[in-house]
């Protein structure tokens, strides 16, 4: 079977996601399967959770598009673009801006919430920030950042 230049860069474009994705399961495995953590690598194991917690939801708000571009590599060579998938006008029209640009703003919009609740100096520093005004004391203007 000959294989197109477009179905190959979709084949190349996948390869990373598939490669995140099975990072993402041997962390999650790795954090299901050890036990208590010790004292002096309790902060290496915190971060560990936050970067993994960062893929999974890269994961999540990229899922659609890799499924795009899945089936857009199955109907290429099989001959049958658009094919039943692609027929429904809504599909063929919209799936590539939603599952591109709604992926893209959905997990650039979870980012920050993601940091803020992970890191204690970024939200004291945000906080400070936000209510340092005169006259007004906060516990966090006092807090070593």
């Amino acid at each position: 079977a000959v294989v197109s230049t477009q179905s190959t860069g979709a084949i190349i474009t996948g390869v990373m996601p598939v490669i995140i994705a099975v990072s993402f399961g041997i962390s999650i495995w790795n954090f299901l399967t050890q036990g208590t953590v010790a004292d002096d690598l309790r902060e290496r194991h915190r971060v560990s959770i936050t970067m993994t917690a960062f893929t999974g939801i890269f994961l999540v708000c990229n899922l659609p598009n890799f499924v795009n571009y899945v089936l857009y590599v199955v109907t290429i060579n099989t001959g049958e673009y658009p094919g039943t998938i692609y027929d429904n006008s809504f599909m063929y029209n919209y799936s590539w801006p939603i599952s591109e640009i709604l992926g893209l703003v959905l997990n650039s919009a979870l980012n920050p919430i993601l940091y803020l609740c992970r890191m204690k100096g970024l939200k004291r520093w945000i906080v400070y920030k936000i209510y340092n005004r005169e006259g007004y004391e906060h516990s966090a203007m006092t807090a070593k950042f």
